[in-house]
């Protein structure tokens, strides 16, 4: 299960011990050149969304959901930036959110109201 670290360890311990080896993986992740632009497109579209451009909100959101940009839950947060969006009138925005409401169906049964902080905390930050 996510974040069940005990558990993680445990079927790494069993499968070690079946003869199953596990791939060496870097402690630091390397740095790409693209990983690195990537990040800083993400950085700049967060800055002109934050700024209340509407058509970054929905480029950010569209980027985080393809994996594009470096995000934990980058569907979770994009969704919240399509709502912000949509909010503010961007009809992209409600035309992606209708193809993704599962993603607000998880976030509610995970961990309710998560997902409606977040939208409230993007619309509080948007300077307008």
């Amino acid at each position: 299960q996510k974040g069940d670290a005990a558990g993680a360890a445990n079927a790494r311990e069993l499968a070690g011990a079946l003869g199953f080896q596990q791939p060496q993986q870097s402690v630091t992740p390397k740095l790409t050149v693209q990983g690195v632009k990537a990040e800083v497109k993400a950085e700049n579209l967060k800055a002109q969304a934050l700024g209340g451009d509407r058509q970054a909100m929905y480029d950010l959101a569209l980027g985080l959901m393809l994996r594009k940009y470096p995000a934990i839950d980058g569907e979770f947060d994009a969704y919240c930036w399509l709502s912000v969006a949509k909010d503010l009138g961007h009809a992209g925005a409600a035309q992606e959110l209708k193809s993704i409401q599962g993603v607000r169906a998880a976030a509610d049964a995970a961990n309710p109201g998560r997902m409606d902080q977040c939208i409230a905390d993007l619309h509080q930050a948007i300077s307008r």
